[in-house]
């Protein structure tokens, strides 16, 4: 994600996603932030490792920025948010990164 955020930004808008989950972020700590396509914007939310290697988020569209409930962020390679959308529907949303090493 890191130097990648517009062009991110910019496929998602075009391809009409709403959430996504990404891995390898390469942020360090947790927090949100929001990254402003052309068009349009999504809220980056992630956790990452002390060493900035590795590390999940989520990107969520501007219109379901409001829905976001909870936000529980486990370890760097696993978040899960959940949203509530029409006053009672709910859905949990995971990005779980696997590492490759064995």
């Amino acid at each position: 994600m890191k130097g990648r955020s517009l062009e991110v930004v910019e496929t998602l808008e075009r391809r009409k996603v709403d959430i996504c989950c990404v891995q390898e972020t390469r942020f360090r700590g947790n927090s949100s932030r929001v990254f402003v396509g052309r068009r349009s914007r999504y809220k980056f939310t992630w956790f990452g490792n002390d060493q900035g290697t590795g590390g999940v988020g989520v990107l969520t569209a501007e219109k379901w920025i409001d829905s976001i409930l909870e936000v529980n962020r486990i370890s760097d390679r696993i978040i899960h948010l959940m949203f509530v959308f029409w006053e009672d529907y709910c859905i949990s949303d995971f990005s779980i990164c696997s590492s490759d090493r064995t």
